[in-house]
This record gives structure tokens, C-alpha cells and sequence, in this order.
């Protein structure tokens, strides 16, 4: 085993800022492990749509992370943390270690544990919410706990998804919330090793690149990938398919919009998640 105490870097930021392509270049030829924090590159099944920009020619690259959960799962922030923790115990003595990608609450998972709710999904809880229209979610939360709710910024007020999940926390004895019991959940301790964090700034021409990413993941194979995702599961009711882009390739293979429409909603989306990256990061 190696004596030389490998550094761990955070690089982060939101979609096309261009972390992978500066970690590479950080990494140049030294023995490294880059493991994947953007949750959009957990699934497999979405490589091209969902942006694997790996470079398989980087022969002193392992890369973790990317695929991790199949098609037909559900991505967990909490198992995927634990498994990264893993990866970075067994390597931590060997070689160089990049955390790389723009999903905050995955960073959060592996770096600051003790921030997360452990809280079980409650599917029975869900389902009744989810019929709720925004509003009486709204008033739902604020009835249970206006604390909580008032601790939530603009953006989560107003996403059913993230009304929700509180909702379904305050159900459990979760140890975030006071009354709660830490005994019931329990974190893994701390992240023991020193880090270097990089958070890359959104581009001047950030419209322009991620409007030529999109471009160039429909001419590589993104509408093949749709294609076959939809002929292995066609209820299309998996968390993968809430992976940005394969909504509005499906509404173009089924001819409802143009090429050109399917890529304006596209763009959208990807510049409204952008905006979620930046409020998390704040």
C-alpha cells in the first residue's frame, strides 16, 4: 500500500459548467478515482441523455458511481452515500479522489450525513398527498409544523415533491426534527478526511452550451436510448423517467412536438434546474 495520503476534491456547480472536463484536467495523468454526484447519472439505462461525459481513454480513471441504481430502481441518496464512503475508505491511501457533479443534497449525503433525514418512505402517505393540489399541501404543512414550513425557502414552498417528503418526515420520530427520538435512525459518523471543495460559476455563454449539449446528446443516441427505456418499461411511471430530456423525447416520438419544440422544452428544463443548483448552493 501507497504511504502518500491521497487529497479528496469536491467539484461542483450547476449543469455544463464544465466540472468533469476541469477535474480531468486536474486529475492529468495520476492514478485517481472520479465518482459521480449528480443524480441524474445514477440509472442506467440513459448514459448519452443523461450526460456520461467520460473519457474511456483515461486508463488511470476508475470511475464509481455511474449506473449504480438499474432502470427499474429508485435512486437513494442515503444507500449511495454509504456506498461512496466505501469506495473512498478502500482508496483513500491509493490514489487521488474527485467527488464531481451538481446534485447538492448527494455532496450533503457523503460529506455532512448528520444533515439528512433517515426517515423510511411511506408509499400509503405519498400516494394520499400526491392527489393534494399545491395549495392544500401548502396549508397541510403549515397545519403540521410552521415551523418547518417556514424554514423552507420560496422554491420548496412551492414544489409538491419537497412539501411531501416533509410531510412524510414529520409522520416518523425523524431525528431533524424536535420531539423526534435519535435512536430510531441512525447516521454514519462523520466525514473523517480533510477536503478540497470547487464550486465552477455558471458560464457567460451558459444558455449557448447547454442549447449545443442537448443538440449534441439527440444526434449521439439520446432518442435510441428513450426508445428501448420505453420498450423494457412502458408504464413509464420509474423515478428515471423524471431524468431531464426524456419527457419531451417522448412527446416528439410520439409526434406531438417538433424536433425544434422538443429542444426549446428541453433547454427549459435544464435552465430551471440550473436555477434549483444555484438556490441549493446558496
Amino acid at each position: 500500500m501507497c504511504n502518500v495520503q491521497s487529497k479528496i476534491s469536491v467539484i461542483c456547480g450547476p449543469t455544463s459548467s464544465g466540472k468533469t472536463s476541469f477535474a480531468l484536467k486536474q486529475i492529468g495523468d495520476r492514478k485517481a478515482v472520479l465518482i459521480t454526484v449528480d443524480s441524474r447519472h445514477l440509472y442506467q439505462g440513459l448514459p448519452i441523455t443523461s450526460g456520461w461525459d467520460l473519457d474511456p481513454n483515461k486508463k488511470n480513471i476508475e470511475y464509481v458511481g455511474f449506473g449504480h441504481f438499474k432502470s427499474d430502481e429508485k435512486a437513494n441518496a442515503v444507500d449511495y452515500a454509504k456506498y461512496v464512503r466505501e469506495i473512498i475508505d478502500d482508496n483513500y491511501d491509493k490514489k487521488d479522489i474527485y467527488l464531481v457533479g451538481g446534485s447538492g443534497f448527494y455532496i450533503q449525503a457523503i460529506i455532512h450525513p448528520e444533515k439528512i433525514d433517515l426517515a423510511p418512505a411511506n408509499p400509503e402517505l405519498r400516494k394520499k398527498f400526491e392527489l393534494l393540489p399545491i395549495d392544500e399541501l401548502k396549508e397541510e404543512l403549515k397545519k403540521t409544523s410552521p415551523d418547518v414550513f417556514n424554514s423552507l425557502n420560496n422554491s420548496d414552498q412551492n414544489n409538491p415533491r419537497r412539501l411531501i417528503r416533509r410531510l412524510e418526515i414529520l409522520s416518523h420520530p425523524s431525528p431533524l426534527y424536535k420531539g423526534g427520538s435519535r435512536g430510531v435512525f441512525s447516521h454514519p459518523p462523520p466525514f473523517p478526511y480533510p477536503l478540497q471543495i470547487t464550486r465552477l460559476p455558471v458560464p457567460a455563454d451558459h444558455h449557448d452550451l447547454i442549447k449545443q449539449r442537448i443538440e449534441k446528446r439527440l444526434s449521439t443516441g439520446s432518442l435510441d436510448e428513450v426508445k428501448e427505456l420505453l420498450k423494457e418499461y412502458p408504464g413509464q411511471a420509474l423515478p428515471i423517467y423524471s431524468t431531464i430530456g426524456v419527457k419531451q423525447i417522448i412527446m416528439f416520438i410520439n409526434g406531438q412536438i417538433t424536433k425544434e419544440k422538443m429542444v426549446s422544452l428541453w433547454l427549459t428544463d435544464e435552465l430551471s434546474y440550473v436555477r434549483r443548483q444555484l438556490t441549493w448552493f446558496k
